[in-house]
């Protein structure tokens, strides 16, 4: 078995399945979202632990 054999979630012609790009979308959102609303708090929890 090849490496192109084992492409994750990728069908015979190439296109990504339809749950494969959901659970991606789901990931990118959570993960902005962790990003946008975590970030200036921990910014300024270093900012303010920094000696």
């Amino acid at each position: 078995m090849t490496v192109d054999d084992h492409r994750l979630s990728a069908s015979k012609d190439g296109t990504a399945h339809a749950s494969s790009v959901g659970w991606l979308k789901a990931l990118n959102f959570s993960i902005a979202d962790v990003q946008n609303g975590m970030g200036p708090y921990v910014a300024l929890f270093l900012l303010s632990s920094a000696h």
